[in-house]
């Protein structure tokens, strides 16, 4: 089962190199702004990595981090991915089958991240 789960997981992030899926997202994601702003809304796109891609980072910068990290400069991303990594991360996470659902102690940390940084926005 974790084979199948991390070669889901990789081939997923591939995703984020390939000209025409990063077109589309860029796309989803520039309506969503736009949307939020027609409707006096302030989008934040938090993007919350499963434990499977913490699990495969090893240090190394994702593909999928990459991508956001790009369009910070277009709107506000906060992407979790490091921030969770430096951190016990393991514990985070509710033990099941796919692993990408925060435990309690999970969901308060990114919780009080997301606070933090719309304190900071402000």
């Amino acid at each position: 089962y974790y084979e199948i789960m991390k070669k889901n997981i990789l081939e997923s992030h591939s995703l984020y190199s390939e000209k025409t899926c990063n077109k589309l997202l860029k796309t989803i994601i520039y309506r969503f702004k736009s949307k939020c702003k027609e409707r006096g809304h302030y989008p934040l796109l938090l993007v919350m990595p499963q434990l499977l891609d913490l699990k495969l980072k090893n240090n190394k910068v994702l593909d999928y981090e990459t991508f956001f990290n790009e369009l910070k400069k277009e709107m506000d991303i906060l992407d979790l991915t490091s921030i969770i990594y430096k951190k016990n991360f393991e514990s985070l996470y509710i033990e099941d089958k796919y692993g990408g659902h925060f435990s309690p102690k999970g969901n308060e940390v990114v919780y009080k991240i997301v606070l933090d940084h719309l304190k900071n926005r402000i």
